[in-house]
């Protein structure tokens, strides 16, 4: 791990925001958490812009707690923030794997009869692609060639992999 993506370990990025710039009070609402816990676990906080799909603007804001282990804490809760604010809850991904996570969903909708449904980030920001007919449904990956290989593997009846491919997606 990089020193980028272990900086990035205790972090969450609520997105989805109402407010462009959110303060204290805000996140304590949309994490429904006791203001002196709160206080006690949060170690820094800020806005950021997210370009979304068709190029939209999405508020957003990064959250780094003390500890990883508070940060598993919130991120165990994201989908009761999901359904009480409309807020995504995630981990902070680098670029490059945010870049990668993207291709890959993007080439899982060109691709359908891949046999993987989708692809997403764990708590710890690893990469993970789900595939229903497998045995092991979730596959981690850190490359695209990796996310290749995986859909290329005899056990996926369902996808011939056209070797152009990993050429067109290059990390």
């Amino acid at each position: 791990m990089n020193d980028e993506a272990y900086s990035r370990r205790p972090c969450v990025v609520l997105s989805g925001v109402s407010k462009e710039t959110m303060n204290f009070e805000d996140i304590k609402e949309i994490l429904d958490i006791p203001k002196k816990e709160l206080e006690d676990n949060i170690d820094k906080f800020h806005s950021i812009n997210i370009i979304g799909k068709d190029s939209k603007r999405i508020n957003a804001t990064i959250v780094k707690f003390k500890s990883h282990a508070y940060k598993e804490k919130i991120y165990k809760k994201r989908k009761d923030i999901k359904s009480k604010h409309k807020v995504l809850a995630q981990p902070s991904l680098t670029k490059r794997r945010s870049k990668l996570l993207s291709i890959t969903n993007q080439y899982i909708k060109t691709n359908k009869g891949c046999g993987a449904q989708f692809t997403l980030p764990d708590v710890h920001g690893n990469l993970l692609v789900f595939m229903p007919d497998q045995r092991k449904k979730f596959r981690a990956f850190n490359s695209m060639e990796d996310f290749l290989n995986i859909l290329n593997h005899p056990n996926n009846k369902n996808h011939q992999l056209d070797e152009t491919v990993l050429n067109e997606y290059q990390d």
